[in-house]
């Protein structure tokens, strides 16, 4: 410790000082208390969430799928058009009815510009199930053979999904369809979207690290 200066001029080392050795300290303590065969684990060990990963992948697709159709808005007016298309599907034709609407809004942020969404489980299980029908609503320019290849990459998508949720254990012929089954929708989905569509949790599907699992 400095021994001239200020009595502030020698505070501020001592402090420093006695901070670093309660830091250290409690390191000392917590570094002799680990049970080291237990303080970490094998990557095997990671199994990554499939319920998660089915809230993520579904988000993402609506997002992409919305945000193409946007993109081809020539003006406000335009893309109010379309909030309002979305929302009263959404509202009439997923999570409610036509006599009993729900209140979903579509984010947009202070520069009327998309927000990324987020929706529970259930609602996500809900938006996929319908997504095929609100891409047809959404396709008025679209050509049909686009069309078509969304409809078949969510069909594909679908059928997928279903089998990574089942609470069985896998066979080895099951494990090689579904990653048969992953490889067909990637393809398809790749082919509309590119790489804007893909997330962590589609990487761990397309590389084959969800069949690994």
């Amino acid at each position: 410790m400095p021994t001239i200066g200020t009595i502030g001029d020698k505070q501020q080392p001592l402090r420093a000082a006695l901070e670093a050795e309660t830091i250290s300290d409690l390191m000392k303590r917590l570094v002799a208390s680990t049970d080291w065969n237990s303080a970490f684990y094998r990557v095997e060990s990671a199994i990554p969430c499939i319920m998660h990963g089915g809230n993520r992948i579904g988000e993402k697709m609506f997002m992409v799928m919305l945000i193409k159709v946007w993109n081809k808005c020539s003006s406000p007016s335009d893309q109010k058009s379309l909030i309002e298309t979305v929302e009263h599907f959404i509202n009439t034709g997923i999570f409610g009815t036509q006599q009993s609407k729900a209140q979903w809004k579509l984010p947009l942020n202070d520069n009327f510009e998309l927000e990324m969404v987020s929706f529970t489980a259930w609602r996500v299980k809900k938006i996929i199930e319908r997504l095929g029908a609100l891409a047809t609503v959404l396709s008025k320019n679209e050509n049909d053979n686009r069309l078509w290849q969304w409809q078949e990459m969510l069909t594909k998508y679908l059928h997928m999904i279903k089998v990574a949720f089942q609470h069985e254990d896998f066979s080895d012929e099951e494990m090689e369809e579904f990653q048969d089954w992953v490889d067909e929708w990637f393809y398809l989905y790749m082919e509309l979207v590119r790489l804007l569509g893909i997330t962590n949790y589609m990487h761990l599907l397309g590389a084959g690290h969800l069949h690994y699992y």
